[in-house]
């Protein structure tokens, strides 16, 4: 069920697990019906985020080990545009 002013998803992407369980707690408490969906690592961001409906949000941990965030908040941006 989309909620108006909510996004219809949230994909939270950071190597650190117990700051995924805290966001998820958080999100599904706050975030009104949306979906949420957790991705330890920054290459597995990208086919997570595809796979998610429009109106999704991304938040990526910009700092994780051997990831490049930036670079793959790019390649997402690239291929779901606004």
């Amino acid at each position: 069920m989309s909620v108006p002013g909510f996004p219809d998803a949230v994909l939270v992407v950071d190597d650190d697990r117990d700051q995924l369980q805290i966001a998820r707690l958080v999100l599904r408490s706050q975030v009104a019906g949306a979906r949420v969906e957790l991705c330890p690592a920054a290459a597995a961001a990208l086919p997570a985020a595809l796979e998610l409906p429009g109106g999704a949000v991304v938040l990526m941990d910009r700092v994780m080990d051997g990831a490049e965030s930036v670079e793959t908040v790019a390649a997402i941006h690239a291929r779901r545009p606004r």
